[in-house]
This record gives structure tokens, C-alpha cells and sequence, in this order.
């Protein structure tokens, strides 16, 4: 717990930078990844000599043109063991699924450090918001197990995950059973959760909710 809020303190430090010094911490990290990738990951390293490209050629975004583009379907056929890092235990890592809604889910493995920082970075983005210790926030996403944490447990900043897997009338159910006051949803997922309800979506808090503010965060 001390790690992750002297982390999340970190990340909330960065978004007093200036633009400048975000770009120039944004072109640091977009390098080292870059040349993590060659230097540990079969498949870009191949990619990258492909067409005689070096890592120190990328240095800004602007330089990601250079970069030929890989689908989904490149990574499937490449296989795990060519797309992931060496030394990473693969058996160690969990398993995520993208929605699917634009074709098939494709699975991402990340290891307690990604999902780590992958977790603080949604929660700095929940609080730029407006994310309040007393809201209760519901995501309908990919599905993965809910994790209560110890501030949960408190009753602070507390949280349900929906899967999209489930119909559309238990999606309802369990948003009306957790009585949420942030919807987090992938706009595809939200646009046929608003259509089941005749674009009402005021009808599914209690009644106790309906005179606060629904905030939507939507990601795709």
C-alpha cells in the first residue's frame, strides 16, 4: 500500500508539468520502450530489421511513421512466445481480454508490475473527474475478477466491475444493486445498455440517485 500511494503521488506530480516537460518525459519513456522492445522482444526486433530500422531512429512520436504496422492477426500468428519479453515467466502473469466488440478479443498477459501501473494510471484518471472517496464507481468492460482493496473495505472510492459477457437485463440488475455514481463503459457497451433502456439511463439508480450527477468515463 505505501509503494502504490508513493507511486500514485508520483503520477499525480506529472500532471503539474508543463507541456514541454510532458513532452520530454513522454519522449523518454516512448525510447526506453522502444529499445526495451528490440533489445528483448523476437517479434519487433524482426519487424524493425525488416525494414533496416534502428531504435535510436525512433526518438518522438513523430518518428512512429517509420515503424511498419502490426494487427492483431500479425501478433496471433507471431505467437506468445515471439511477442513477449525474454525472461518474463508467462505462467506467473494474468490474463486480460479485450471486449471483442470490433472483432475477436485478443489477450494481453501482464505481470504484477503492469497491472500495478496500469491500475494507478485508471485511478489518476478517475480522480482528474472527479472521482470522490464517497462515489461508487461501476465499470462494464472486459470481465476480471473485482480485487477489494483495503480502502474499499473502508468504504472509500468503492467499486463494481460489470462483465459485458452478461445480458443486457443482469447488466441492469447489478448497476441498480450497486447504485453507481461514475459509469465507466466502452462506448459500444454503453450504446446498447442505453438502447435496452430507451436511452433512460436515469431509470436505473434508486431512487435516492437520481437527483446527483451521473458522470459517463468512456474509453475505447
Amino acid at each position: 500500500m505505501i509503494g502504490e500511494a508513493l507511486e500514485l503521488r508520483r503520477l499525480m506530480n506529472r500532471r503539474r508539468l508543463s507541456p514541454a516537460k510532458l513532452e520530454a518525459v513522454r519522449d523518454q519513456k516512448l525510447q526506453a520502450m522502444i529499445r526495451h522492445a528490440y533489445e528483448n522482444v523476437p517479434y519487433y526486433r524482426s519487424l524493425f530489421q525488416s525494414v533496416g530500422l534502428l531504435p535510436e531512429e525512433i526518438q518522438t512520436i513523430n518518428d512512429l511513421k517509420h515503424i511498419p504496422i502490426t494487427t492483431k492477426d500479425d501478433l496471433r500468428t507471431a505467437g506468445v512466445e515471439r511477442i513477449t519479453a525474454k525472461g518474463i515467466d508467462l505462467a506467473a502473469c494474468q490474463v486480460v481480454h479485450t471486449s471483442g466488440t470490433v472483432g475477436k478479443p485478443f489477450a494481453i498477459r501482464l505481470t504484477g508490475r503492469d497491472l500495478r501501473a496500469r491500475r494507478l494510471i485508471e485511478f489518476r484518471t478517475l480522480l482528474a473527474i472527479g472521482f470522490r472517496p464517497q462515489d461508487r464507481l461501476a465499470v462494464i468492460g472486459p470481465a476480471q475478477p473485482h480485487v477489494m482493496r483495503l480502502h474499499q473495505r473502508l468504504g472509500f472510492y468503492r467499486s463494481v466491475n460489470i462483465s459485458p459477457a452478461l445480458s443486457l437485463d443482469d447488466q441492469i440488475a447489478l448497476l441498480k444493486l450497486s447504485r453507481p455514481t461514475i459509469l465507466w463503459a466502452y462506448p459500444t457497451v454503453l450504446k446498447a445498455l442505453l438502447y435496452r433502456l430507451n436511452y433512460h439511463l436515469d431509470t436505473v439508480p434508486a431512487r435516492e440517485f437520481l437527483s446527483l450527477q451521473l458522470k459517463c468515463a468512456m474509453t475505447c
